[in-house]
């Protein structure tokens, strides 16, 4: 299924159910007149495929085509100014040295391109091609904790928090598209972060000295 054909199809059910929620009718479960459906929405949905799927295509031109929802300090990246790439996190700012950074580099920075939350991004549906997720994985971390403030915290809702993490990574991801999810079970079993997601991983590696660090690939469905 295309891109343009995916996205058409959610913006027909979308309508439906709007005139459903009108006429007070269960989506799920009551059918809706096909003349109620010719009268209402036949007028409006050619026009409103047409602007939002011509919206869509503009936003997708203007971004890159890899994009790293948990940005942090780009440790993990060869170049951490890579065009090819479009970085974002919650926050931006210097942060002090801690006993997890390396020699002589002096205090951690924060420098996404865009400061946005990976659990509301505003970019339109299918838009990347490549996504790095790799979202806090510690809880019980002090409100002043150089830790917390240089990596992040997970919330006291953290199950919330990364369920709506991987909905939207998947949901900006064009079809086929891969992401690489990367997370530390320090605290929580990486078992436990998989049942927060319905996409499995394809394969993914230990590392780390007790090998508590783990990075898997995930590959959205073509259909």
């Amino acid at each position: 299924m295309t891109e343009d054909l995916r996205l058409a199809r959610q913006i027909i059910g979308r309508i439906e159910r709007d005139i459903m929620d009108r006429r007070g009718l269960n989506y799920e479960w009551e059918a809706i007149d096909p003349a109620i459906m010719k009268e209402e929405l036949m007028p409006e949905w050619e026009r409103i495929i047409t602007t939002e799927i011509s919206s869509s295509r503009e936003a997708g031109k203007m971004l890159p085509p890899v994009l790293d929802a948990t940005c942090g300090s780009k440790t993990m990246w060869f170049d951490k100014n890579d065009k090819r790439c479009l970085y974002i996190d919650n926050r931006k700012g210097e942060y002090p040295v801690t006993r997890y950074s390396r020699p002589n580099t002096g205090p951690t920075t924060v420098a996404p391109d865009k400061v946005i939350d990976f659990t509301d991004m505003p970019f339109p549906d299918g838009v990347f091609h490549h996504i790095v997720f790799d979202p806090p994985h510690l809880s019980k971390l002090g409100d002043t904790s150089t830790f917390a403030k240089v990596y992040g915290k997970l919330l006291p809702d953290w199950r919330d928090m990364l369920k709506q993490g991987f909905s939207e990574c998947f949901r900006v991801l064009r079809c086929g598209g891969t992401l690489i999810f990367k997370w530390c079970e320090f605290e929580i079993p990486l078992s436990e972060v998989l049942k927060l997601t319905t996409e499995k991983p394809l394969y993914g590696h230990r590392t780390g000295r007790r090998e508590k660090t783990h990075w898997l690939a995930f590959l959205k469905a073509l259909a």
